[in-house]
């Protein structure tokens, strides 16, 4: 028998806060019906699934128990008893604010008692709606962009039931025979990203197409603005129509309808137009990409691509399946055809290559969802200092306060009446700093679109919608009751008869009352360091990465993407590489000009971007080669020299290089140490799969291909006469000394002299390709930073309130002693005494939570130890400043205190 889940246990739990007949009647059906469904979702749609399916089962419960409870007492028959029988008023005692009955007034008097508390005291009323205004406009700007790339569900029929059927690339062969044996889907689909040239409009194009098969579109309940999508009369004979996207369609044809029917030329062949993308239809960026221009069918049939491995495929669930039977189908299934294709099912060591199968869903963030989750925890804890601060603020009013609720309690007033009454206060005080909040959270959002980079996915769908807008009015609810139970349940536990005795005076000696500051004093220090220790972790790996060589000199280096396309022959390619390079080369100012399939930090993060290729040492040990995928990058002549790396050893290719029959390579170091236990690899030989031996002939300091943080991957350099022919697209490298915005026009009319056919994309500086590769940990850094000093800020608007109110409540004390001859420097150093303690508590509280949660972030930091001893100190010594700062004003008011008009008063 499986043992129930957590979700399970906790919703049998909450039938027994039903009444006992409902449980009778319907609490096992309930129970075991929750189960089946949590389950199913659990096994369909994963872990989010199966969480939303519990959460709304548990509010509806919960929502039902009150009906039933509420309706019972409703019918009890002391409700219903005859008004002439009724106490009279002589008997009946002050209100005590028990009884469902008495809710509705309740509520009116404590929010109109609520308004004039407000009114009666704007100073408090500000900076608390202030301070929880900035901490809810934070949370919810940061929720939004969570909501958006990881709660929001994709706009795709039943989207739970989609998965992505492995990480990488799938062979066509693959995908034929998973469409025909698995029968836990009913529908399996592939793509390829593709870049086709267009050529029929004037000026030659570059677009993004996606080649589909012919249930790719019908998965995703893909649907036309005009004409049609892609049928099955698409797919049988010469593959030539084509479906345009809707911001191509309106870019290039101004949206003109009439296209529908004419015939582009695309990739050199021509294709007719059926129809345009609806422009609500979203590209399923986790198999095609962030964007697509125009989508084009999949012949998987074709003999020019069956070993390719460039297939993103997507399977959709029938509904007597789930992911886990999915998934134990599969494998056997790549069992069974391990001994058919070794070659593409097994590893070199002879183990299987089992593919991944995940919800679409995750598929489509998860490159991203660490990092929102880590945002998210640390803007929830800025909240917790917002609302620290203001549950402090709440425990100083209440000093003022002590008088008229000792006074109410005399009157009758229960406890319950008494904290209704506060925590409504605390409430509106939490809605109103809601709607600041919202407001800061529309120009938060508009602020994180332009920090967050651009491959985060979805974030074109970034607002502030509905979803949002009910969140900030949940949070500002929760933050209400946070702040407000304190200083509500303190307040009540005070003597009635005291307080009226005492007044004000009476809560200086309230232990409860100070211990409650002390631990919130305590609480926004740690906190407040705790995020200035992640973020001094962030910034320490940028200036980390920074100062990092990237092994080139990115200044007056600029790249150009050249793509060849399909319709060229070898030797056409060839050619038209190498007199490109040539009239590049006599540009005024052009010191050298280069090609290659690849450049640094040009496919920084992607899995699919370059030539693959095992690769093998002379005399390599057996137990290394599973590990031996590296990247091949073909290259011509002064390819090092233009991107300024260095040739450590050896000599760069030369033009003679791979005309003949012998066969010549460049390795990076890393290479060569991994393969010679050496970087003066120059003489030994490798083989490249099945060809070689190669001769290596020169070895290369290292380029970071993937970027900066990736560090240096295992990489072989081979002359472009050798693979280059074989290549659809490339990237030219020049190095001049002409600013870019003058060179630009200049090396596109130089290119279109040897091609007029050839589109010429963005001409990119390297030092933007650079930039790009940090934008990740920029964002964090910076995020994390303001998020850090808007706590840092709090924090120490929180020690100077407490210390202020504790200068104030200890006044008297301090005039007499120095009516009894202390000196004023003593009284100082009492305060910063005090303050200082509770600092030091803070902060070894803080450096405690940094230690334990050093793994959270441990993946995410580079060229830095999370548990560094210099970030954990220089945080820790900024809070004391800053709170030693923040104690000084009380300090120097407490030691200016009057000692004869403290004497009068007593």
């Amino acid at each position: 028998m499986k043992t129930a889940s957590f979700p399970e246990r906790s919703y049998r739990v909450l039938l027994r806060a039903t009444p006992a007949d409902f449980q009778v009647a319907h609490g096992a059906e309930a129970a075991k019906v929750f189960s089946e469904l949590y389950r199913d979702a659990k096994g369909s749609g994963g872990g989010f699934a199966a969480t939303g399916l519990w959460l709304r089962s548990v509010i509806g419960l919960i929502l039902c128990a009150c009906a039933e409870h509420f309706e019972r007492f409703r019918n009890r028959p002391s409700a219903r008893r005859d008004p002439s029988k009724r106490p009279s008023p002589k008997h009946i005692k002050l209100p005590s604010g028990k009884g469902l009955r008495n809710a509705p007034g309740n509520l009116r008097q404590n929010l109109h008692f609520t308004y004039r508390t407000m009114i009666r005291k704007p100073g408090f009323t500000i900076a608390a709606i202030l301070i929880l205004g900035v901490g809810i406009g934070a949370t919810t700007a940061i929720f939004s962009v969570v909501d958006t790339v990881m709660l929001r569900p994709l706009p795709y029929p039943n989207p739970l039931r989609l998965v992505s059927i492995g990480y990488g690339g799938t062979q066509p062969r693959l995908f034929r025979q998973w469409n025909g044996n698995l029968q836990s889907f009913a529908q399996i689909a592939a793509a390829t990203n593709w870049e086709v040239d267009l050529t029929s409009t004037g000026t030659p194009t570059r677009l993004r197409a996606a080649k589909v098969t012919e249930d790719f579109l019908p998965i995703f309940g893909a649907t036309s603005h005009i004409g049609r999508t892609l049928k099955t009369e698409d797919y049988a004979g010469a593959f030539d129509t084509a479906v345009l996207g809707y911001g191509l369609w309106q870019r290039l044809w101004g949206g003109d309808s009439s296209l529908v029917g004419h015939q582009i030329t695309v990739a050199g062949q021509p294709v007719v137009v059926v129809g345009v993308m609806s422009p609500d239809f979203e590209n399923p960026r986790a198999i095609t990409g962030s964007r697509v221009d125009i989508w084009l069918p999949l012949d998987v049939e074709a003999e020019e691509i069956q070993s390719w491995s460039t297939l993103g495929v997507v399977g959709r669930l029938n509904d007597e399946s789930n992911l886990p039977a999915a998934i134990a189908e599969f494998n056997t299934l790549t069992e069974n055809l391990a001994a058919e294709m070794p070659d593409a099912l097994l590893r070199r060591d002879g183990s299987i290559r089992y593919s991944n199968l995940v919800p679409l869903h995750f598929a489509t963030f998860r490159g991203v969802g660490r990092s929102l989750s880590f945002l998210m925890g640390a803007v929830l804890l800025m909240l917790l200092i917002a609302c620290a601060n203001v549950a402090n603020l709440l425990l100083a009013q209440g000093t003022a306060r002590t008088h008229e609720i000792g006074l109410r309690c005399a009157l009758g007033a229960s406890r319950g009446r008494i904290v209704s009454q506060l925590l409504t206060e605390s409430a509106c005080l939490g809605l109103v700093g809601g709607v600041l909040g919202v407001i800061l959270a529309f120009g938060g959002v508009s602020a994180l679109a332009q920090h967050i980079p651009v491959d985060v996915p979805r974030m074109e769908h970034l607002s502030v919608d509905l979803r949002v807008l009910v969140f900030a009015l949940c949070l500002s609810l929760i933050t209400g009751v946070v702040f407000g139970l304190l200083p509500a349940v303190l307040a009540v536990r005070r003597d009635a008869i005291d307080a009226l005795k005492q007044g004000a005076s009476s809560i200086s000696s309230s232990r409860s009352g100070g211990r409650a500051r002390s631990v919130l004093f305590v609480a926004e220090i740690a906190l407040a360091l705790f995020l200035l220790t992640g973020a001094s972790l962030f910034f320490r790996t940028l200036v980390a990465l920074n100062d990092v060589d990237p092994g080139l000199a990115s200044e007056q280096l600029v790249t150009v993407p050249l793509p060849l396309g399909d319709n060229y022959s070898d030797q056409d390619r060839l050619e038209i590489v190498r007199e490109t390079v040539r009239r590049i080369e006599t540009i005024p100012g052009t010191e050298s000009a280069a090609a290659g399939l690849t450049v640094p930090f040009e496919y920084t993060g992607a899995s699919k971007c370059c030539i693959w290729n095992e690769v093998e040492g002379e005399n390599t040990p057996r137990e290394v080669l599973p590990l031996n995928m590296v990247m091949t990058h073909p290259v011509t002549p002064r390819y090092f020299q233009t991107l300024g790396a260095r040739v450590s050893h050896g000599r760069e290719f030369l033009t003679a290089d791979g005309s003949g029959e012998g066969n010549v390579a460049i390795v990076n170091e890393r290479t060569a140490r991994y393969f010679f236990a050496t970087t003066d690899a120059v003489g030994r030989t490798i083989r490249l799969g099945n060809n070689g031996p190669f001769t290596i002939v020169g070895v290369v300091s290292g380029v970071p291909h993937w970027g900066v943080s990736q560090g240096l991957q295992y990489g072989v350099y081979i002359p472009w006469n050798r693979w280059g022919k074989f290549a659809s697209q490339l990237q030219i490298l020049v190095r001049s000394t002409t600013e870019t915005s003058t060179l630009a026009p200049i090396l596109r009319e130089a290119i279109w002299s040897v091609d007029p056919r050839l589109p010429v994309e963005e001409i990119v500086p390297m030092s933007r390709r650079v930039d790009a590769s940090l934008a990740g940990q920029r964002a964090m850094a910076n995020l994390l930073g303001i998020f850090a000093a808007i706590a840092l800020a709090l924090a120490c608007g929180g020690v100077y309130a407490s210390m202020l109110h504790m200068v104030g409540q200890r006044r008297n004390e301090m005039g007499v002693r120095l009516a009894l001859g202390a000196r004023s420097t003593s009284l100082v150093k009492l305060v910063l005494k005090s303050c200082l303690t509770l600092t030091a508590l803070g902060i070894a509280a803080g450096t405690a939570g940094s230690l334990a949660g050093a793994k959270i972030i441990s993946s995410m930091v580079w060229g830095v130890s999370v548990t560094d001893a210099t970030s954990l100190a220089g945080m820790a010594a900024v809070v004391f400043v800053v709170a030693l700062g923040a104690c000084v004003v009380p300090a120097i008011r407490a030691a200016r205190t009057d000692p004869l008009q403290t004497l009068r008063v007593e």
